[in-house]
């Protein structure tokens, strides 16, 4: 049983505590609420358009993170399983991601950390929508969240990838049964 003590948190730091408390559950292989209290799963805060439209970084990036929709075990199993080069490059980026909850990865950062060249893995983005049409006609968007660049305050505008933690955990139980 895992015991759970509250933490405060500048606003500014939640998504990089909440990140390092995600990928410790993961670990751990905390999933179940019977392993804690729900209300304490970590979950990116809600804001609201003000905090957005002001230029909040921070909430950005967690409007991203909670928008996000896991995907089925079943499909991310298929997508693990995959062959194309498209499915391929993602799940890379998906096993990156998941070692990382939470944290926005740049389009040059996920190319350097799976031995993609930044072309490569801008591609498989270009491609996945078709993809997904075609052969995934039930997940509920892409596996991973996309921001840009210029709405994290980066002048060089590239995108920014991260994972939610029910996907990340969803993804290393599939992960756990491919390896």
């Amino acid at each position: 049983m895992t015991h759970w003590t509250p933490l405060l948190v500048p606003e500014e730091d939640y998504l990089e505590f909440a990140s390092l408390v995600a990928l410790r559950l993961a670990q751990r292989r905390v999933r179940d609420p019977a392993d804690g209290p729900e209300a304490l799963r970590v979950v990116a805060p809600q804001v609201d358009d003000s905090v957005t439209a002001t230029g909040g970084h921070a909430a950005v990036m967690a409007r991203a993170l909670n928008a996000l929709r896991p995907w089925s075990v079943e499909d991310l199993r298929r997508l693990a399983k995959g062959e194309t080069v498209t499915t391929q490059r993602w799940a890379q980026v998906l096993d990156l991601c998941s070692q990382r909850v939470g944290e926005f990865l740049s389009t040059q950062d996920v190319a350097a950390h799976t031995g993609m060249r930044v072309e490569e893995w801008r591609d498989a983005p270009r491609k996945i929508q078709r993809h997904l049409d075609r052969h995934y006609p039930n997940v509920p968007g892409w596996p991973l969240a996309a921001v840009s660049g210029r709405k994290l305050g980066h002048t060089y505008d590239q995108a920014y990838w991260a994972i939610n933690d029910e996907q990340a955990s969803r993804w290393m139980t599939v992960r756990g049964e491919t390896k």
